[in-house]
């Protein structure tokens, strides 16, 4: 009975943590993919920039980083899904992160 409890308690607080914490996933779970173009028109090139130098800043830390042309912009999602949530970028942050990487994929 009591490790239900110390279980109960442990699932509690992960539930809570994880609530507390920036809901920055649906950047690349629920927003449409736009392709190139769009992503070029719907973003100045001052926000490209910005999403440059946040993604320049950030994902070099822990790697090195691909050219941009390396992926299309569905395969430049499917790896901001896998690797937004370890970068602790604010929403801001990862969407002129996605839009720049999108507007410079192959």
């Amino acid at each position: 009975m009591k490790k239900l409890i110390v279980l109960g308690a442990y699932a509690s607080l992960l539930l809570l943590l994880a609530n507390c914490g920036p809901h920055i996933g649906k950047i690349v779970t629920s927003y449409p993919v736009p392709t190139k173009e769009q992503a070029q028109t719907e973003f100045t090139s001052e926000q490209l920039a910005e999403g440059r130098k946040i993604w320049q800043s950030t994902c070099d830390r822990c790697h090195d980083l691909h050219p941009e042309t390396k992926h299309t912009p569905e395969g430049w999602n499917k790896t901001l899904r896998r690797m937004i949530h370890k970068s602790k970028l604010t929403e801001e942050e990862g969407i002129l992160v996605r839009a720049y990487l999108i507007a410079n994929s192959k």
